[in-house]
């Protein structure tokens, strides 16, 4: 089984069509999307009447949470707070139907997928302390599996654990994944990137292999930024696309 994994997408139309243009030529038989469809972009409806429409698994975000009101939006930054809002406004009845239905986590038949962390939708895995408490968790709870995919920090991540040794494998962009490690696997973001670069993030899984393919793909964000500032959005979710933070 070969799968596209695709998370924080954020409303970013013009992100989304990249990377899938980009796939057209794979020879993918599965959509693993990690949350995030929504939030800070300019079009929530269209990219979730895209994900309906792909064949896979996707599941929910903290930004669906904070639509669903799962999570409390005054504990977010001013940002997600005014993005939230004007989402909440402008996407569809049905797709909040959609949303509604959306879990956090989804067992797969061999590993698992989450969007925060094993643990918590909202956390962040970034340093190593964090990527740590993540792996002991996750080996506790799901000792079936061996690797996690997960979104949120929006950088590209591939973390191991090998006996009690926890490392990022940097610099790679194919990986062979082996069954005597494990492996918390971060895609990078689709619509939102912040390691730098405006390229559109994602990554590419064959199960018979076990080689993960880390990809970035190109897209027009300047037609997103005039898009965001035409609804009305804050400017700064704009500008950043082209900084990638």
């Amino acid at each position: 089984m070969i799968y596209a994994v695709l998370s924080d997408i954020h409303s970013n139309l013009e992100a989304l069509q990249a990377v899938l243009k980009d796939l057209a030529s794979e020879k993918v038989h599965s959509f693993l999307i990690l949350g995030d469809i929504i939030g800070y972009g300019p079009n929530p409806n269209e990219c979730i009447e895209i994900v309906k429409k792909l064949q896979g698994t996707v599941i929910a975000g903290n930004h669906e949470g904070l639509l669903r009101k799962d999570f409390a939006v005054e504990q977010y930054n001013s940002l997600a707070r005014e993005s939230i809002r004007w989402t909440r406004k402008n996407i569809l009845h049905e797709n909040v139907k959609f949303i509604e239905n959306l879990s956090y986590l989804k067992e797969m038949p061999n590993f698992l997928i989450v969007h925060g962390s094993p643990r918590y939708p909202e956390e962040y895995l970034f340093n190593i302390q964090e990527v740590n408490e993540a792996f002991s968790y996750f080996q506790k709870r799901y000792p079936q599996f061996y690797l996690c995919f997960f979104g949120h920090t929006h950088k590209q991540a591939i973390w191991c654990k090998q006996e009690d040794k926890v490392y990022l494998c940097q610099g790679e962009d194919t990986f062979h994944l082996s069954t005597q490690s494990y492996y918390l696997i971060n895609p990078g973001s689709v619509g939102q990137p912040r390691d730098g670069s405006p390229e559109a993030n994602y990554a590419i899984y064959d199960t018979s292999t076990q080689k993960l393919l880390l990809r970035k793909v190109p897209y027009n964000y300047q037609l997103t930024l005039k898009k965001i500032l035409k609804v009305g959005l804050p400017p700064a979710l704009g500008y950043r696309l082209g900084e990638g933070k």
